[in-house]
């Protein structure tokens, strides 16, 4: 069967179809859709559902942030520039090194 799905390179609803055959619908899990299986495995797992609400709120309140304070918005960019600064040299550093590391071996 792994070898079936390699060779499939059309449609990707019509591979899914063809999977699907011979299933029954509504008899567990192994009528669904493996996609659709492995979806719902994934959402059982509360972690996964932790790093979706997490950054969710953050948002929400970095934006509330942003509305009553403006100037958090200025600071916030200052802040990401001087960083990746920072990174940009480094990355800049290491490459340098690493070229003379090549240019004497």
């Amino acid at each position: 069967m792994a070898e079936e799905n390699v060779n499939q390179r059309g449609d990707p609803m019509a591979s899914c179809m063809e999977m699907m055959k011979g299933m029954e619908v509504g008899s567990g899990p192994a009528g669904m859709c493996p996609m659709a299986a492995m979806f719902k495995g994934v959402l059982e797992k509360t972690r996964f559902l932790a790093l979706l609400f997490v950054p969710g709120a953050a948002l929400v309140v970095g934006g509330a942030l942003f509305l009553f304070e403006p100037r958090i918005l200025v600071w916030l960019m200052a802040g990401t520039s001087i960083l990746l600064g920072i990174g940009l040299v480094v990355i800049a550093y290491t490459i340098r090194r690493f070229a003379a590391g090549l240019r004497t071996a």
